[in-house]
């Protein structure tokens, strides 16, 4: 069984805000996306845009973390992953302007 990621397979990503760097305390709405990916996008990587900011990130708070988990679905079976990641709401100049 070949467990290498190939255009066609199927991959669930779940993003997940946290107000607190320990990642420990979910805030928001979790972000969950299941799509295919191209032959391309396997050999390559790919981007996803984790939208809308008031509902997914602006929870997030000033001091907080995100994790984000994937599955993807091979012919060799399922290869999870995940990643935590410090993250704020803010920038150097204080808060993150909503643009409508």
């Amino acid at each position: 069984n070949n467990p290498l990621v190939v255009g066609g397979a199927s991959v669930t990503i779940t993003f997940q805000a946290h107000s607190n760097f320990a990642g420990t305390n979910p805030v928001g709405i979790p972000w969950i996306r299941t799509f295919n990916i191209t032959a391309a996008e396997a050999r390559d990587g790919f981007e996803r845009q984790v939208e809308p900011f008031l509902e997914h990130i602006e929870p997030v708070g000033p001091y907080g973390s995100v994790r984000v988990s994937y599955v993807a679905n091979t012919a060799g079976g399922p290869i999870p992953g995940e990643a935590h990641i410090w993250a704020s709401n803010g920038d150097s100049g204080g808060a993150c302007p909503i643009n409508p």
